[in-house]
């Protein structure tokens, strides 16, 4: 038969590596109130899910870690019986200062405490919790020897599990047909004809199982790692890349701004050098024009003369042609000297 899991786990080891966080709701931040599992496996105080029904519908809302749809009774929920075993045994170890006042009739000091029950008790409603019928054959530690039990071993002391049929029976066997704890009444009424262990035996071996498996979620929590640590690098690589890119973009736009800057630049040079050009064109134009009228000015005195030379020579007598010999010498010569080629 294998080994029990209560029998080779380290208690020390395990209250080392519980934190205040592993203990409380995500809902409320608090350390758990009657912790109740949900289908996906997450655990949520009981009263915080019933807040979270009442804002969606009755027996209908979302699991607020993996966001899977719940559509089971809250009170069918099956409690996490762990980890209220697990808020009993830290106490001490972060509480220790809380006083801590009977919880059956709220006055009296506590000095006993109900292993099944998980109940601090006064002497006085001590008494009365082992002569009721229903609770005398429960085991009940005073606080000394509870505290000396658990800084031996913490996890020896858990409390009994009854059967949520017949309530006060303890869950003592294993229904493989039903795959569920069960009570002895359970075995002789429903689930008679089934095939039935002892739970202890059943839980060996879900305990071996599950040890298996841990070690494969290990694995897969590595390999989950590695894809992360991948996929973070990958996201910075992107990241590096974009920033080089704005980099680029940033300088192309530099360089885009200069190029217009330069644009405009030749465009009011050259606007400025039409200007210039206007100008000039327009002096030169304004100088032949005056060239022009000097050379018409010329020709016209030419021509004049000219005429009148050749009428004189052909139909002139000597005495009127050696007249204007001494009227016309000057001025011919000056007419013949007079400079009439033009640079253009």
């Amino acid at each position: 038969m294998a080994v029990a899991a209560s029998e080779v786990i380290d208690d020390d080891a395990v209250l080392a590596e519980i934190n205040e966080d592993f203990l409380c709701c995500a809902i409320c931040l608090e350390r758990y109130s009657a912790p109740k599992i949900l289908p996906c496996q997450h655990t949520f105080c009981k009263k915080c899910l019933v807040q979270l029904a009442k804002k969606v519908a009755p027996n209908t809302f979302m699991c607020p870690t993996c966001n899977r749809s719940v559509k089971i009774p809250i009170n069918d929920l099956q409690s996490n019986f762990f980890m209220s075993s697990l808020l009993d045994k830290i106490p001490e170890k972060l509480d220790a200062a809380t006083p801590r006042v009977c919880e059956f009739c709220e006055e009296n000091e506590v000095t006993s405490i109900c292993v099944e029950c998980q109940q601090y008790s006064c002497t006085s409603c001590t008494r009365v919790h082992k002569k009721t019928k229903a609770t005398k054959s429960h085991q009940v530690l005073s606080l000394d020897e509870n505290q000396e039990t658990k800084n031996k071993k913490p996890f020896a002391v858990q409390p009994i599990q009854y059967c949520n049929v017949h309530t006060d029976n303890q869950l003592k066997y294993y229904c493989d047909t039903c795959q569920t704890p069960i009570c002895m009444e359970c075995t002789i009424i429903d689930h008679k004809v089934h095939q039935h262990r002892y739970i202890k035996e059943v839980a060996d071996e879900y305990s071996e199982e599950l040890k298996g498996k841990v070690k494969k979620l290990k694995v897969k929590a590595d390999e989950a790692e590695t894809s992360k640590m991948s996929a973070k690098a990958a996201c910075e690589e992107l990241k590096t890349c974009c920033k080089e890119e704005a980099k680029i973009n940033k300088k192309m736009n530099e360089i885009l701004a200069d190029l217009r800057r330069q644009i405009e630049a030749v465009k009011q040079k050259k606007e400025r050098l039409v200007d210039q050009l206007k100008i000039e064109y327009t002096a030169r134009v304004k100088n032949m024009e005056i060239k022009v009228d000097e050379l018409e000015m010329k020709h016209g005195n030419i021509v004049s003369t000219s005429s009148y030379l050749e009428t004189l020579v052909q139909h002139g007598n000597p005495g009127q042609i050696l007249s204007a010999k001494q009227v016309y010498q000057q001025r011919i010569d000056g007419l013949i000297t007079m400079e009439t080629k033009s640079q253009v």
